[in-house]
């Protein structure tokens, strides 16, 4: 699963190339709700449940609305470790972004953010 997190810095869960944001726990606090992430972009009521403890699928609720995007999903876990990369490392904006385009794919690439972006959000 890819290591995805949102722009206010909270987890989010990937399944089936679709990202899901957290909702809520169950009244036990054993299973998580999420949410599709779009569901105010294109109204969609899919969710899944997952277990606390393993972080697997319990359950799916709904259909999505909208294709699933795989390209998406690698953006957003590529965009979070340059921004991990970032805090955490003393180089320079152009070295973590000539790194990350190195292990990114041509299809993926294509629809990277533009190198001004990246910058912004590498400082």
């Amino acid at each position: 699963m890819a290591n995805v997190l949102s722009q206010r810095q909270r987890p989010k869960f990937v399944h089936d190339e679709h990202m899901y944001t957290f909702e809520a726990l169950d009244c036990t606090g054993m299973i998580k709700f999420w949410r599709c992430d779009k569901r105010y972009e294109y109204g969609c009521k899919a969710r899944v449940h997952t277990s606390m403890q393993t972080n697997e699928v319990v359950k799916t609720v709904n259909f999505h609305c909208h294709g699933d995007d795989a390209a998406r999903v690698d953006i957003a876990a590529v965009c979070t470790a340059v921004k991990s990369r970032a805090a955490n490392a003393l180089e320079t904006p152009a070295v973590i972004s000539n790194h990350t385009y190195q292990s990114v794919s041509s299809d993926v690439r294509v629809q990277m953010p533009s190198n001004k972006a990246m910058k912004k959000i590498i400082e």
